[in-house]
């Protein structure tokens, strides 16, 4: 089926007088986001999206490099995109300090200006940012989020961002006063995690919740974490559990997004568990729910979510040891998240993987570990 790419191929000739502004829209500029605009991009006056992506250098980090800059250079040269202008870019990453935070704004040629944040990027790093906020808030993201949206250009505003962008829209569209509330148009969350209670309980939250588009993939994890929007749209989505966290996987049906009624099981089955979980723990025991789950994963000695594609024997053996050295009632929920990475439709050596940690829904290795039976029925 056909992606984003396409989308900007086949719609791009048409203005957004002759056809309004899309959540397929806002999804190209939430994966343009993750690309770092020239010098000029940091001014109040910007630049092009022309010049910015005539200033992309051919080859850069990340595997996923390659597809953001050739959607840019698609849009770039669009009748839909072409005139965008870039502008007040900030990039802040610390890891002392622990932020990781990127935006910046695009003008519309209809006058709207588009708040883009940054997500996280693929390494597991990266990753474990998105699960820190389950114990965690405000993290400094977040506030400087807030901060970056109380600061934005007059007139009518629309939010959007993947991953951890998606939720610091929706954090920052909570937080700001309420004459910015009041021209903020439309908020999109692609597959970001939801927001502290404290926050979902607020009356800014309530103010701003009717305006939030909340998309998630069929096998989403991350989009389920926490107190997530109560409405949201299921995408169908290519690849396996969390590589469908790429936007560039999500599937169109013409001009939309190609919905679902459900989510996938394993992913309503880990939604569940988790919730269930969180809803009684206290924040220092879902620190340490975090801390575990990367225990392991950075056992295999991945370094970006790509990685677990190709791991090999020894590698795997190395995760279940790490697995294996964790408390039970930990250990049972670190596999069952584990589901997620390890699915069918994987490299040889991935299924190698997946079987020899159980995670195939029975296996007596998961189930020695998770205090079940030895023919791999699971208890609880």
């Amino acid at each position: 089926m056909a992606t984003i790419l396409d989308y900007v191929y086949w719609r791009g000739d048409l203005s957004l007088t002759q056809d309004p502004w899309r959540a397929a829209d806002s999804a190209v500029l939430a994966s343009l986001c993750y690309l770092n605009p020239p010098e000029k991009g940091r001014s109040d006056e910007g630049l092009s999206l022309r010049e910015f992506a005539l200033s992309l250098p051919e080859k850069g980090s990340g595997s996923l490099y390659e597809g953001r800059r050739t959607l840019c250079i698609l849009a770039a040269g669009s009748r839909r995109f072409g005139d965008i202008r870039i502008s007040r870019f900030v990039y802040n990453v610390n890891p002392e300090a622990g932020i990781q935070f990127a935006a910046f704004c695009a003008q519309l040629p209809d006058g709207v200006t588009a708040v883009c944040f940054r997500g996280t990027d693929a390494t597991l790093v990266g990753w474990r940012e998105d699960f820190e906020l389950s114990y965690s808030s405000p993290v400094p993201a977040q506030t400087a989020a807030v901060d970056y949206l109380r600061d934005a250009p007059g007139g009518r505003l629309i939010l959007l961002g993947h991953s951890k962008g998606g939720n610091l829209a929706a954090y920052a569209a909570s937080h700001v006063p309420t004459d910015v509330q009041a021209r903020i148009e439309g908020i999109w969350s692609f597959d970001g995690p939801g927001l502290d209670e404290e926050t979902a309980a607020s009356p800014g939250y309530a103010a701003v919740s009717g305006k939030i588009h909340s998309l998630i993939p069929q096998s989403s994890i991350i989009g389920l974490l926490m107190d997530y929007h109560p409405v949201y749209t299921i995408v169908r989505a290519e690849g396996a559990s969390l590589m469908q966290h790429n936007l560039h996987t999500w599937q169109m049906d013409g001009p939309d997004f190609a919905v679902l009624q459900d989510t996938t099981f394993s992913s309503q089955l880990m939604d569940r568990a988790l919730h269930d979980w969180m809803r009684q723990a206290a924040p220092e025991q879902r620190q340490l729910f975090v801390e575990s789950v990367f225990k392991v994963l950075q056992a295999s000695g991945a370094v970006s979510v790509s990685d677990f594609r190709s791991l090999e024997l020894p590698q795997v053996a190395r995760m279940a040891k790490a697995a294996a050295e964790l408390e039970p009632e930990t250990r049972k929920l670190v596999m069952q998240l584990f589901a997620g990475f390890f699915t069918a439709g994987a490299s040889s050596a991935f299924a190698i993987g997946r079987d020899l940690l159980g995670i195939n829904w029975a296996g007596p290795f998961l189930a020695k570990l998770n205090g079940g039976s030895e023919d791999g029925r699971m208890e609880g």
